[in-house]
């Protein structure tokens, strides 16, 4: 059975667009000068303002991942955690893990609740694992129990 949250696509895409369009906005300054009615000087500062925000939204969206949690059959669960410059992927056995999965309400950024399906595992994630996520805690309560459904039928094998 397969678990995971592939939330932070959406993220990688949006910064993709994002640092396109400032870069094409610098080189049509570049190409074409300030706009008219414009000064140099605000274009620059403009031009500088949006790079900052890029490299905020690239250090952002590169500690965002997606995660993908597969019960195998043989008693373990596997675990591929993808950033967009690195994988991690760790095979842990069901007596190494100390915890069951957990919902964990958090708000979003408009302050709305936002739910996350968790599994705490050891290193090297610092950070517990995300199943699934999102507004609906139902939908994260559901995975929770799948997902020990899943290990308790492994389990008994």
């Amino acid at each position: 059975m397969i678990f995971g949250s592939r939330i932070a696509i959406f993220e990688w895409v949006f910064s993709i667009l994002w640092i396109g369009g400032v870069v094409g906005a610098t080189y049509l300054v570049i190409r074409d000068g300030s706009p008219v009615g414009v000064s140099e000087t605000l274009s620059v500062a403009v031009l500088i303002f949006f790079w900052i925000g890029v490299i905020i939204l690239i250090r952002f969206a590169c500690g965002r991942a997606c995660t993908t949690v597969r019960v195998l059959s043989e008693g373990a669960v596997a675990i591929v955690v993808r950033y967009p410059h690195k994988v991690i992927r760790r095979t842990y056995q069901l007596s190494d893990l100390t915890d069951l999965p957990r919902v964990v309400e958090t708000q979003d950024s408009d302050g709305d609740p936002y739910f996350r399906c968790e599994l705490t595992v050891g290193p090297p994630f610092n950070e517990p694992i995300c199943l699934a996520e999102g507004c609906s805690k139902e939908q994260c309560e559901v995975t929770c129990s799948r997902f020990n459904r899943a290990i308790s039928q492994t389990d008994a094998s």
